[in-house]
């Protein structure tokens, strides 16, 4: 482990990109999803990216997201 946290041969986030990455997926999800509510968010460190759990998201959001975030955000639907 390097000293500024990052893992030697690992390309993780750290804290600050998770938290700025979670701020921007917030804002997104509750303009685009206004019945909509956001039931966790946490970084998946491993998989290098942050796991959002929402109750709900049409299709149309679903693509934005992935558009916008690419393999950042691993969005899943929990009703």
């Amino acid at each position: 482990i390097r000293p500024d946290g990052q893992r030697i041969g690992y390309l993780h986030y750290r804290q600050t990109e998770y938290d700025a990455i979670d701020a921007n997926f917030r804002n997104y999800y509750s303009k685009n999803e206004k019945a909509g509510t956001i039931l966790a968010t946490f970084p998946d460190v491993e998989n290098n990216q942050l796991y959002a759990v929402v109750s709900t998201a049409s299709k149309d959001t679903q693509q934005g997201i992935s558009k916008l975030f690419g393999s950042k955000v691993k969005m899943t639907v929990k009703r």
